[in-house]
């Protein structure tokens, strides 16, 4: 005999609700706010990927969950030369590119393994 529960129906769809739980997103999105900081010490390209890498394989979503770093230019401007700016002052532009990080969420990788 067979009965359909609806509390087992739940249960079963408990793992693929766990995958694309909020956990991960919150975790990298404090690593985003990190590399946003005025005072990172993540500025290596390969140290940001392997940051990345370890948040996303310790919470097993890398099917659901499409990361990627981003570089973004900051300018600034200062004088040339000492003393107060007048109307001829010469000035230079100083660029810092800092690396940032973006996320998508899979929305067919989370459907199909809803479905089964």
């Amino acid at each position: 005999m067979w009965v359909w529960s609806p509390l087992l129906t739940l249960r079963q769809e408990a793992p693929a609700a766990q995958k694309t739980s909020p956990r991960p997103l919150k975790r990298s999105s404090s690593y985003a706010v990190r590399l946003a900081g005025a005072k990172t010490r993540l500025r290596g390209a390969a140290e940001i990927d392997l940051q990345i890498k370890v948040i996303v394989e310790k919470h097993h979503v890398g099917r659901y969950l499409k990361v990627r770093r981003t570089v973004r230019e900051e300018h600034h401007y200062k004088q040339t030369q000492r003393g107060r700016p007048g109307p001829d002052t010469a000035y230079r532009k100083i660029t810092k590119r800092r690396f940032d990080i973006e996320w998508t969420t899979d929305d067919e990788a989370i459907a199909y393994d809803h479905k089964k």
